[in-house]
């Protein structure tokens, strides 16, 4: 039980309010009454807290998407850079035999 008195100027005097009473009509109609003084919803101090907090959490995870994204580009441009090495190698390579084979054959 909570003595409602503690909390505020609005609220009437010498109401007892279970808060883990079963939701009854009455109960709830005084609960969404002007004389609960607005208990469970948030003021706007607290609204702002809020906002501000799904903000940075919103920010936060669109960096961390960014991040991601940027990272696998990368890997992919490694990976296509790492392909075109081979490529040149391999290209080296049939070069490199085909002129062995020139030398070897001009006598």
């Amino acid at each position: 039980m909570h003595n409602l008195n503690e909390l505020g100027p609005k609220v009437v005097p010498d109401i007892q309010v279970d808060l883990v009473a079963p939701v009854t009509l009455e109960n709830h109609a005084f609960l969404h009454s002007d004389r609960f003084a607005g208990i469970g919803y948030l003021d706007n101090k607290h609204l702002g807290i809020a906002l501000g907090v799904a903000l940075l959490v919103f920010v936060l995870a669109l960096r961390c998407l960014w991040n991601f994204s940027k990272r696998a580009e990368q890997r992919r441009m490694q990976q296509v850079q790492l392909q075109a090495a081979a490529e040149a190698r391999r290209a080296r390579a049939w070069l490199g035999q085909n002129k062995r084979r020139r030398l070897n054959h001009r006598f």
